[in-house]
Order: structure tokens, then C-alpha cells, then sequence
């Protein structure tokens, strides 16, 4: 009898593990997460990121009971899609990322992630769209625990600024202009930008119901 899950046609217990997680085609960006130039707690968050595994509220509801599924920023249910791009911050933020790279970025986890599988060329490009991702996450986070309300488009475009300014020793020396550029742009973007009221979510809850 030939065991045909192995190169060498004999059965193991790893093999047999391997076919039954198997969920189609094994999407090659997800194992290039780990070289782009950021720090190894944000890789660690794109690999949960591009699996689906964090701890959004969809994703905390197949654990345990939530009793508040909505989004933080706004009053529809949160996914890791939707906090990440479907919501009017994420999309706001996406839209100022693509003006100032003036290539269009953010549209879903599997359009950045494929600019990962050629980092040296798009390395920048790879450290900005990790910032964006990972400053959303933070900010979500504070909101949630710190009861901190929501402000403006301002503070999310600084926390990415200050997280860029942090990760430029990361950054390959040939393309450290092509980043100070970005981030000189960004400011200015941040000084600009139209702030988004800072209204109550019952109060939108009562408005999207009316």
C-alpha cells in the first residue's frame, strides 16, 4: 500500500494533519509576511491579519458570547474586512495612503499582501500599508479598553506618522527618501484633512435605524 500524501509513500500522523487542514490553495504571500522591513510583533499581527484569526468581534463571537458586535468606529457589525477596509475611517485613510503613493492601495488583505512577495521593490510601499493596518488596530484597541472617544482623522494619521519616524532605521538606505517624502506629505495631509464629527454611536444607532 502506497500512502500517496508523501513524497516517500509511507504513512504519518504530520501528513495526515496537513490533508485534513488543507482548505484549497495555500495563498504564498502569507509565508512572505515574515521579510518585510517592520518589527516582529507587527509581523505577527499581518500573519493573524491574512489568517483571519484577530480577535475582531466576529472572531471573538465564535469563542464566547458578544453581547456588542458593532465596529468601533462606526454602528456596522465589525470583521476583520470591515474594520480594516470597509469602514469610513479605514476608507478615509486609504483614500489620503493612495493620493500621496499615487498607486491605489487598500482595497482588501490579499491586494497588500501580494506587494510583500517582491519587497525589495516594494518595501516602502509594504511598510506603509503595514503602518496604516497596524495604527488602525491600535487606535480600535484604545477605543475598546481605554474608553477613549473617537476625535478625528488627525489622530490616526499620526499614529502612523509616529510609527514610519520609529521604523525608518528599518528601512533600506536607498529608499529612505522615497519615505521621509511620504511622511512629509502625510503631515501635511494630517493638518488638512476634514475631521469627522465626533457623534455617539447610540446616536448614529438611532439615525442608520430611523
Amino acid at each position: 500500500m502506497i500512502w500517496k500524501f508523501t513524497s516517500k509513500g509511507t504513512y504519518s500522523s504530520q501528513s495526515l494533519y496537513k490533508v485534513i487542514n488543507f482548505r484549497g490553495i495555500k495563498q504564498v504571500h502569507v509565508s512572505a509576511v515574515w521579510g518585510i522591513k517592520v518589527p516582529p510583533r507587527v509581523h505577527m499581527f499581518l500573519w493573524l491579519l491574512i489568517n483571519n484569526r484577530t480577535l475582531t468581534r466576529d472572531n471573538l463571537a465564535k469563542r464566547r458570547k458578544v453581547e456588542d458586535a458593532t465596529c468601533l468606529f462606526c454602528v456596522e457589525n465589525e470583521s476583520c474586512h470591515h474594520l480594516f477596509f470597509d469602514c469610513a475611517v479605514a476608507r478615509r485613510c486609504w483614500t489620503v495612503v493612495s493620493d500621496i503613493l499615487g498607486i491605489q492601495v487598500g482595497g482588501d488583505i490579499v491586494s497588500i499582501g501580494q506587494l510583500w512577495l517582491s519587497d525589495k521593490k516594494n518595501s516602502v510601499i509594504n511598510m506603509i500599508t503595514s503602518a496604516v493596518l497596524w495604527s488602525i488596530w491600535k487606535l480600535r484597541n484604545e477605543l475598546c479598553f481605554q474608553r477613549s472617544g473617537w476625535k478625528s482623522m488627525e489622530v490616526l494619521f499620526y499614529k502612523i506618522l509616529g510609527l514610519l519616524q520609529n521604523w525608518t532605521v528599518l528601512c533600506p538606505v536607498n529608499k529612505r527618501e522615497l519615505l521621509d517624502g511620504f511622511l512629509k506629505n502625510l503631515k501635511t495631509a494630517a493638518r488638512m484633512v476634514t475631521w469627522l464629527p465626533d457623534i455617539p454611536r447610540n446616536a448614529m444607532q438611532s439615525s442608520s435605524e430611523a
